[in-house]
């Protein structure tokens, strides 16, 4: 299986005309229940023709599936996320006999 080394989210983001507080959570490895952890909790300012917010992600360390929610106040759209990571081989597992 491949892991991957999570290191930065970058989200476009439009709002209307006042800053929005946004919360910024994360989930790991496929889990089904409804645990998220914080990762970022910021303003995210005016931006009515687009803003960039980039938030650093190396507090989620590495993982083989990322599920991210975005919860906050005021109005805000968000128009697109990227994540930026490295991969890495998981070893196999090895039995002895």
């Amino acid at each position: 299986a491949v892991l991957k080394k999570i290191q930065k989210i970058i989200v476009s983001y439009e709002t209307n005309t006042s800053a929005s507080t946004v919360t910024t959570s994360f989930s790991t490895n496929y889990r089904t229940d409804s645990t998220f952890s914080t990762v970022n909790s910021s303003t995210w300012d005016a931006a009515a023709n687009g803003g960039i917010k980039n938030i650093n992600a190396t507090s989620i360390g590495t993982c083989s599936s990322l599920k991210l929610k975005f919860s906050g106040s005021g109005s805000y759209k968000i128009t697109d996320v990227t994540v930026v990571y490295r991969t890495r081989i998981k070893e196999p597992s090895s039995s002895v006999n």
